[in-house]
């Protein structure tokens, strides 16, 4: 697989997006039999860049992704609205140190900067 396609998975799951070299790359939505899919960039079959998880209950994580794992500023909110932690995440758990956090704000700042130039028409760059 190469270029932009469909795949459906024996178990339910299907992605739908960009493949490199047979592997998940570039933007792609992956969607999972309980409801819950992931929106955003991949690097060779791991989530990797910004994207936005939902799960099946009705919460979501939205943010950085590094190898597959939260990984730099992100949101996750509870299916009930209430936010479970924004800011800083290292290896896909919520940083507590305020250096940390303030690294992720000023991460954001720039993420912000970059989707506001791929509303204009330039390109995101995921990978």
């Amino acid at each position: 697989r190469h270029g932009k396609g469909v795949y459906m998975y024996t178990n339910g799951n299907v992605y739908d997006g960009e493949w490199s070299e047979g592997r998940k790359h570039g933007l792609g939505t992956f969607r999972y039999p309980d409801g819950s899919f992931f929106e955003g960039c991949y690097l060779r079959d791991k989530r990797h860049g910004e994207g936005k998880m939902t799960f099946g209950e009705g919460g979501f994580f939205e943010g950085a992704w590094v190898q597959g794992r939260p990984e730099g500023y992100g949101k996750e909110v509870r299916a009930d609205g209430t936010v479970y932690h924004e800011g800083a995440w290292a290896a896909g758990v919520p940083e507590r140190d305020p250096e940390a956090q303030a690294q992720a704000f000023k991460a954001k700042k720039s993420a912000e900067a970059a989707a506001a130039r791929a509303k204009r028409g330039l390109a995101l760059d995921c990978c």
